[in-house]
């Protein structure tokens, strides 16, 4: 893959960086200020310490006969490092990346906050009720900008449930006291 600074020249290609700390969730309080998310909020992994890096596993398209390709690294400074190549050959079209929580009870808090570092394109961060590799999950759409680092804060009132891409509008919501898998994907 052709890189220059981490940005991917090559538009099939992508990369995704998330920083030493990944993910916060935000409490349920009035919140004035980005100080105020940041006070208010718990780190859910810590890339920098092996008991809290999470355990991560790579599912792509390949479960669908796709051959769509993508790997899952630290780099330098310890941010976890996402990066592949999309195809749509043989019916695939998704990579993706995941970790067990061990049933995370985030019910006292509004959503997730993320710093991350893109190349522009569209992913998703999808939660699951369950340690099951299928089954429904919980997503909500977030847009990276070209090798700038920014924050993005997902209401957890903004997910929407599906199942194997297919949106599914009648499916109970997301009970945020049961959060079992967080993790990323782009198609």
């Amino acid at each position: 893959m052709k890189k220059d600074n981490d940005i991917v020249l090559s538009s099939p290609e992508w990369l995704v960086v998330l920083p030493k700390s990944l993910i916060k969730l935000e409490k349920i309080t009035p919140v004035t200020t980005k100080n105020d998310i940041i006070d208010k909020s718990i780190d859910i992994y810590d890339f920098n310490c092996p008991e809290t890096a999470g355990s991560w596993m790579i599912v792509n398209d390949g479960v669908m006969g796709g051959v769509s390709q993508s790997r899952l690294s630290l780099d330098e400074q310890g941010a976890l490092v996402f990066e592949g190549k999309v195809s749509l050959d043989y019916g695939g079209g998704f990579a993706s990346v995941r970790s067990i929580v061990n049933q995370l009870d985030a019910e006292k808090y509004q959503g997730i906050f993320l710093k991350i570092r893109g190349d522009g394109n569209k992913y998703q961060l999808r939660l699951r009720q369950t340690i099951r590799v299928d089954g429904a999950a919980f997503y909500q759409h977030f847009k990276t900008e070209i090798g700038k680092w920014i924050e993005i804060y997902l209401p957890f009132n903004g997910f929407k449930a599906s199942y194997r891409g297919r949106f599914l509008p009648d499916y109970p919501k997301l009970d945020t006291s049961r959060i079992a898998q967080i993790g990323l994907m782009i198609s």
